[in-house]
């Protein structure tokens, strides 16, 4: 497992010609002083940026820091914006771009590199800047102890859901090919989205058009619509022939039943008539003509019956049959004359033969138009939904991340335990991308708790991913309680036997927690940088110095 130990650091003014040096030991390493510059230092000159003190002036200091990787040597030194790397002594970059220069390099030296999704809108995924690489390894005293993994700056390139998933690539989890997979993913369901919301959207034209061309006269050419219009007036002409007809039929129905309706009247008259010498009168209901017997025979003769029972009910046979025959030809000559008057409307409503073709054709054109969109869009929601099914496929085949989540959980909990600073709301809400968060002065021992609890993590997966060191500064500042900070100390100086550790505190010395820590004083107040070591290493500074003016992109 390759693992990178800080050895030196050089901090220079180069406008007061004062300088600090120091050196560190592979193991812990505190810094008991009341000036934490030197810990801030050592990763900004790698390439993070972190906040100074504003008394500091950052323009006017140069800042070289000497690293092994394994068993090479590198040194890294910054003045601003300009960056020089050394390897074993040759100058093998120099540059002031930390994103294209500086962090391909890194990821070189390393052998390690994070790759994240930007927030552009092409979801491109880029190789991360240096402070994601660091990012687990540091706590700063301002930042660091207030937010999880805050203690850099100039990181919002990047969603914070996507920044915290570099910690997949410190775990061995995640590579490249993983991001990007996953960023392509995120990308088709952006774009799956919008092409459902097109998709809704042209139903809803289609439709409107289709309703719309239902009220025209369908044509495919403007001989097909004349036709169809001399078709339209020959069936109203038809039409009109058949329901005059009708009518007629209706009318000569009616003649003859009102006949026999009379003529069953005086049969009925006569039947019920009790004085057979009485002379009956019987009047027309059409025309209010009397009739009297002689009628009467007449009647009966023209049925050519003699028996009056038999005749009676002969008459109203016919009355009937009659009855039925004109009601079904009246609703024969209702439907003739309904299909009329739908007919003569289509025809009224398509007398401009021209206009209603041109109207047809033109939403034929812009429906088919939308109709072919609406297919293809359709077509391609498909293969946008089988690509992501095969991403999820590929992702699903990521070994770990359950045994991982599940190892940390259980570390977050012992470690918040030994702290004391347990709280049973925690119960069920520690996850790996989705930081603890504590109230008050719990906020600091729930943050180290989970710092550590990642690394302990990284150690049991063994994962072949380089170690860097963690350097931790002022950790006990919101501690009043000697306890409270000797519970916090332990457990920073604890895991040194995974990487180096440098930690930055005031009064060490008191808690006597490490025999073997290498302890640097820096006990001048306001006055770390001297002009003694500036003198001493005054040709190193200003040839760097000189180097770094010519820093390009």
């Amino acid at each position: 497992m390759k693992s990178v130990i800080f050895k030196d650091i050089l901090i220079a003014d180069i406008e007061r010609h004062t300088a600090r040096y120091v050196t560190f030991d592979s193991g812990l390493n505190v810094v008991t002083s009341n000036d934490n510059h030197i810990v801030k230092s050592l990763y900004h000159t790698l390439g993070a940026d972190v906040e100074f003190d504003r008394p500091w002036d950052l323009s006017s200091k140069i800042m070289a820091v000497r690293m092994s990787v394994d068993d090479k040597v590198y040194r890294i030194v910054r003045q601003g914006g300009s960056l020089a790397v050394f390897d074993e002594g040759q100058l093998v970059l120099l540059t002031n771009s930390v994103t294209k220069k500086l962090a391909p390099k890194l990821a070189e030296i390393y052998d390690f590199s994070i790759y994240l999704t930007e927030k552009s809108d092409d979801k491109k995924v880029v190789l991360a800047p240096p402070a994601f690489t660091y990012m687990p390894y540091y706590i700063d005293q301002d930042k660091g102890w207030s937010g999880l993994y805050e203690s850099f700056q100039r990181i919002n390139q990047f969603e914070k859901r996507e920044r915290i998933k570099s910690l997949y690539f410190h775990l061995g989890l995640y590579d490249k090919n993983t991001v990007e997979q996953m960023s392509e993913r995120d990308r088709l369901k952006d774009e799956l989205l919008i092409l459902k919301e097109k998709e809704n959207n042209l139903r809803i034209t289609v439709n409107a058009l289709l309703g719309e061309m239902q009220n025209l006269v369908s044509a495919d050419n403007i001989e097909d619509l004349e036709t169809r219009l001399n078709d339209s007036n020959d069936t109203i002409a038809s039409l009109v022939e058949s329901a005059g007809k009708a009518r007629n039929k209706v009318q000569e129905l009616q003649t003859a039943l009102q006949e026999h309706e009379f003529y069953l009247s005086e049969l009925r008259s006569h039947k019920s008539s009790s004085d057979d010498n009485a002379k009956s009168h019987h009047v027309c209901p059409q025309c209010g003509y009397m009739f009297d017997d002689e009628i009467y025979s007449l009647v009966r003769d023209s049925y050519n019956q003699v028996n009056e029972e038999y005749l009676l009910n002969q008459v109203e046979m016919i009355v009937e049959s009659l009855r039925s025959e004109v009601k079904e030809s009246e609703q024969e000559y209702l439907t003739l004359m309904n299909r009329l008057r739908e007919q003569e409307k289509a025809f009224d409503e398509s007398q401009n033969a021209s206009e209603e073709y041109v109207r047809n054709r033109g939403l034929q054109g812009i429906a088919k138009k939308y109709q072919d969109e609406l297919a293809n869009i359709i077509i391609q929601q498909r293969d946008k939904e089988l690509a992501i099914k095969r991403i999820n496929s590929s992702l699903k085949k990521i070994k770990g991340k359950k045994e991982v989540e599940d190892l940390y959980i259980d570390y977050v909990q012992k470690n918040i335990l030994k702290l004391r600073a347990w709280d049973p709301a925690f119960e069920g809400k520690i996850k790996l991308l989705s930081p603890l968060k504590g109230q008050g002065s719990l906020v600091g021992k729930m943050i180290l708790a989970q710092h550590v609890a990642l690394f302990q993590t990284m150690h049991s997966m063994e994962k072949q991913v380089i170690w860097f060191p963690f350097v931790v500064d002022s950790p006990r500042q919101n501690e009043a309680s000697y306890l409270s900070s000797q519970e916090i100390l332990t457990m920073i100086t604890g895991i040194d036997s995974y990487t180096q550790v440098i930690l930055a505190t005031v009064d060490y010395d008191q808690f006597q927690l490490h025999d073997k820590a290498n302890v640097i004083h820096l006990n001048e107040a306001k006055n770390l940088l001297n002009t003694e070591t500036y003198e001493s290493m005054k040709q190193d500074i200003e040839d760097l110095y000189r180097l770094l003016l010519n820093a390009s992109v």
